[in-house]
């Protein structure tokens, strides 16, 4: 690859936080196996019961939680809403969050939000499905809607 000059950090052995690596004897370079936002939904109604999200795993055919983030709750109902997140529908394979009351996360006041985030029971579990779901075990009582992050590793 030609010189561009003294502002081009572009080369063929380069990764996302431009550090040079050898690619000839380095088979994992630096940031390759960092904690990522495996699947995210946005405006989930925890206002009806059952599976209310449907999370779409991003680019991983397998992976492992680590963190569930919940956050920018629209409503003060944070002491009501209580989520679970599982790999199956209702519940019915491994779950990676127990049912939890969201009673740390309370509605944005002054245009702040609130995140909370609920311990992951099962960090040793590798899922292979490329749905992770979301549901409503008590609901909000009220309109209402939340923000869900799954965090982990991908193991593909």
């Amino acid at each position: 690859m030609a010189n561009l000059g003294p502002a081009s950090t572009v080369t063929a052995n380069t990764v996302a936080a431009l550090t040079p690596v050898n690619t000839q004897t380095n088979s994992n370079p630096q940031e390759g196996n960092q904690i990522r936002v495996l699947a995210s939904g946005r405006g989930i109604n925890v206002n009806s019961l059952g599976d209310i999200g449907v999370l779409p795993v991003v680019n991983s055919s397998r992976w492992n939680v680590q963190a569930v983030v919940a956050a920018n709750l629209t409503a003060a109902a944070g002491a009501s809403v209580a989520i679970a997140v599982c790999s199956a529908p209702l519940g019915a394979a491994t779950t990676i969050v127990a049912p939890v009351i969201l009673s740390g996360l309370v509605a944005g006041f002054g245009g702040a939000t609130t995140a909370y985030r609920p311990t992951v029971q099962n960090i040793s579990f590798v899922g292979t499905g490329q749905t992770i779901y979301v549901s409503c075990q008590t609901t909000a009582g009220t309109a209402c809607t939340l923000d869900v992050f799954v965090l982990g590793y991908d193991l593909s």
